[in-house]
């Protein structure tokens, strides 16, 4: 079941990234793409880009279970949380930022949609006092 091509390009991807921490498309693979978010950044543009969106995903997955958590009306909560979740691990099989601009548009959007959620949503307790701070 994995000996297929994108398999096979992503075994090489991760084989050969070391070589090329600056990325510029100099893997040679069989494809015209790696079939998967993080190995396309890394190919096209090198772990800067790479831990850039690392960072960004690791911000907005915050943002994300802020809002699955929030007292945002139901419906709100679980249409946001299902759609970023579909965004977030199909990024691990299918979307190329270079060869699809709209998707990767509409990811930046989604992105920016949970943000301003986040930032309206209150949570139903205090993150400091359910990590079990308890001070009495």
């Amino acid at each position: 079941a994995l000996d297929t091509p994108r398999y096979q390009v992503w075994v090489t991807m991760l084989e050969h990234f070391s070589d090329y921490f600056w990325g510029g498309r100099k893997i040679r693979i069989q494809e015209f793409f790696a079939h998967n978010f993080w190995l396309d950044v890394l190919w096209d543009s090198g772990l800067p880009a790479f831990f850039a969106w690392v960072g960004i995903y690791t911000v907005h997955s915050w943002y994300a279970l802020r809002i699955a958590f929030s007292t945002l009306p139901l419906g709100l909560t679980c249409t946001v949380t299902s759609i970023y979740l579909s965004f977030f691990f199909s990024n691990m099989v299918e979307p190329v930022p270079s060869a699809s601009l709209m998707y990767t548009l509409g990811n930046l959007a989604l992105l920016g949609i949970v943000a301003a959620l986040a930032n309206q949503a209150k949570l139903p307790f205090k993150p400091e006092k359910a990590i079990g701070s308890n001070t009495a």
